[in-house]
């Protein structure tokens, strides 16, 4: 009967004589392999790919047998004890054992799940914005693949499309998202997970354009406002009444306030402009055939007077609604334009008066600056 531990036969012979020498044979004894402990590496995995395996703990010197779920195959590895496979559609069991001129050892097993890998994960195409909009939701897809259960994650970028991602901003955990206000062009993307299963979709980008300078009215003729910012198309208001014609003059026709804003080719507006109070006509004493024109610049409270023919001994005051002179001013001549600095009387309705050798004008002011 062979035992299990290794060591040494002796025989002798023995007779009437006496004894023999001893002879010995040393014998080893080789027992079946025992069972691997462990097999190491994914037990759940994201549809068909790369995967590696290997048993735990690894002894070198001895052949191991792996075994693969149906569909499976081993690209490298065979026979050791860490194995490169690719995996199957299939789930399954992966089993190693290994063996000697005495036997296979027992298996050691490890029960392989799989996921379907996540697909349609959809989100919007480029869009481009003003500088300073508020941007819409961007509508992501509703994803398949996984387990159908979905975790979220947007992320967002000012570099580039392929770098510089980190997580968007509030909440970024949903199937859709809000990005907000955007003052610089940024890309988005979403990442899916479920399961052994993640998905990031192709990045999308809002361009920010810049919007223009906000505009400052000129007068450019005697009954002509003009735009100081260059762009595509104009806005003008009088009291906030949207004017016709879209250029970056406009002929006057009415008194009143006058705002503009301008357009460039991205289609963004700039902010409007300062309120320009345009006057023509006032009083009885004052027609338009005194051949005056007073405008009123109301971002920097500068007030222009324009006449037609020379004025002289001018007196200019303005006057409170309480009747009080908070301005005066003599001028022995006025040749073709006045400009006069008011920006340091409070806001409210002032009485203009202008006197000279030949003419009286009153005017109504209205200053807001």
């Amino acid at each position: 009967m062979v035992g299990k531990n290794a060591g040494v036969i002796s025989v002798l012979t023995m007779n009437s004589y006496g004894t023999s020498g001893i002879r010995q044979l040393q014998v080893e004894v080789t027992n079946v392999p025992a069972q691997p402990e462990a097999i190491v590496g994914p037990a759940s995995l994201c549809g068909v790919g790369k995967a590696t395996y290997r048993v735990q703990p690894f002894v070198g010197g001895i052949a191991y047998q792996w075994s693969l779920p149906t569909g499976w195959a081993v690209i490298s590895g065979q026979g050791t004890g860490e194995i490169e496979v690719e995996a199957g559609a299939g789930k399954g069991t992966i089993s190693v054992t290994t063996g000697n001129a005495c036997g296979q050892s027992a298996q050691a097993t490890l029960v392989i799940t799989i996921t379907p890998a996540i697909a349609n994960n959809l989100i919007p195409a480029n869009q481009t914005v003003c500088a300073g909009e508020s941007t819409g939701m961007l509508v992501g897809s509703v994803p398949s693949g996984g387990s159908s259960v979905y975790t979220y994650l947007w992320e967002r970028s000012t570099i580039s499309a392929s770098e510089g991602f980190a997580p968007a901003a509030g909440a970024n955990n949903t199937q859709n998202y809000t990005p907000g206000l955007l003052n610089q062009t940024t890309w988005f993307r979403r990442k899916v997970t479920s399961e052994a299963c993640e998905h990031t979709s192709e990045a999308m980008r809002i361009h920010v354009s810049a919007i223009p300078d906000k505009p400052v009215i000129e007068q450019t003729g005697s009954m002509e406002l003009r735009a100081s910012v260059a762009g595509e198309y104009y806005e003008w208001l009088r009291n906030g009444v949207l004017l016709q014609g879209n250029a970056q003059s406009v002929q006057i026709k009415e008194e009143g306030a006058y705002k503009v804003r301008v357009r460039n080719t991205a289609g963004c507006f700039s902010p409007y402009s300062d309120a320009l109070e345009f006057f023509i006509k006032g009083t009885d004493e004052d027609t338009v055939k005194s051949g005056l024109t007073i405008y009123l610049n109301q971002a920097n409270g500068k007030l222009t007077i324009t006449t037609q023919e020379p004025l002289r001994e001018v007196e200019l005051q303005m006057i409170s609604l309480r009747g009080q002179v908070v301005y005066s001013k003599y001028m022995p001549q006025i040749q073709t334009q006045l400009e006069l600095e008011l920006g340091h009387l409070p806001n409210g309705v002032y009485l203009l008066l202008l006197k000279s050798s030949s003419k009286q004008v009153k005017r109504k002011i209205l200053l807001q600056h």
